[in-house]
């Protein structure tokens, strides 16, 4: 099993304000689409609920500590170990060393009036040693 962490990080390493992404860029939603169309995707009980509904396409993970919490439509896993688990695969994600990583793909994204701050999509390659 591949896993992948995506975060839109903002300046000064925010991402979030008020249970709610602090801008709207539909292209950056685009880009989370077309990558996690298929797959399992794992969020945070307060990402999921500033959505406020599943995402299509995919098997929704919400990681809480509340063990009454429920959201129709989604998997509730209280542990980073235990969203792994309901992923249904066996390897874990590591901590993240960056020097053991290279970045193989940057994308300017478009700024428009629809995207008005300046954004990039990265991927990164782990260096074979």
């Amino acid at each position: 099993m591949i896993i992948s962490a995506m975060v839109a990080v903002g300046e000064n390493n925010i991402i979030g304000k008020n249970n709610d992404i602090p801008w709207r860029l539909p292209n950056d939603w685009a880009y989370l689409r077309r990558i996690t169309m298929g797959h399992s995707i794992i969020l945070g009980r307060k990402n999921y609920e500033s959505i406020g509904k599943p995402l299509d396409g995919r098997k929704n993970i919400v990681l809480t500590k509340n063990k009454n919490y429920k959201a129709d439509g989604c998997h509730i896993a209280y542990s980073i170990e235990d969203a792994l688990s309901k992923c249904e695969g066996d390897r874990y994600f590591p901590e993240i060393d960056f020097s053991l990583w290279k970045e193989i793909y940057t994308e300017k994204g478009i700024q428009n009036d629809k995207n008005p701050y300046e954004y990039y999509f990265h991927v990164f390659e782990k260096i074979k040693l």
